[in-house]
């Protein structure tokens, strides 16, 4: 990341910022306590009422990706109105989940299909930046790069793009 052009910039003081109006979606912590069929705690239905107003991007982010028939006709829609869509996850060599894996690879030929972008991880992630310059650290607790976060970016209008976190804090 030191040697990014975005660190380059943010050191600069040369980054344009803009406000705009964001929504956060989450799984309340209350759904671990409550029934499966009780999705009033559930991301999904509300990630899928602000995808449906995606106009121009939609950028998913996810340690284990698994979209099922509904994702896939849901991107696959977003992708019929002109947006684009991109989905950036674990390769099968990054990934702690196998069996999750294995369930996101029956969805990725119908993904691409429709035009959505996907993008895999290599565990080998940082490898060109240490041979470069012997300086790559791998994250604590861990013996490849991989992903953890869970978050989505999307635009639906005059606004860029609006981040939000599939994760509580």
């Amino acid at each position: 990341m030191r040697d990014t052009e975005f660190t380059r910039h943010l050191r600069r003081r040369d980054i344009s910022y803009f406000w705009g109006r964001a929504t956060i979606v989450d799984d309340h912590p209350d759904k671990v306590t409550t029934s499966a069929a009780d999705i009033e705690t559930h991301l999904a239905p509300q990630l899928r009422d602000v995808v449906g107003k995606i106009k121009r991007e939609l950028f998913l982010v996810s340690r284990y990706f698994v979209p099922g028939k509904q994702g896939v006709d849901l991107q696959a829609g977003v992708r019929q109105r002109g947006a684009r869509v991109v989905v950036i996850t674990n390769s099968l060599a990054s990934t702690d989940g196998v069996m999750v894996h294995s369930k996101y690879q029956l969805y990725r030929k119908a993904l691409l299909e429709a035009g959505v972008e996907l993008y895999d991880i290599k565990p080998t992630a940082g490898a060109l930046h240490e041979r470069r310059t012997g300086s790559f650290r791998r994250p604590s607790g861990s013996g490849s790069a991989g992903l953890h976060a869970k978050t989505f970016a999307l635009s639906s209008g005059s606004i860029s793009r609006i981040t939000l976190s599939a994760e509580r804090v």
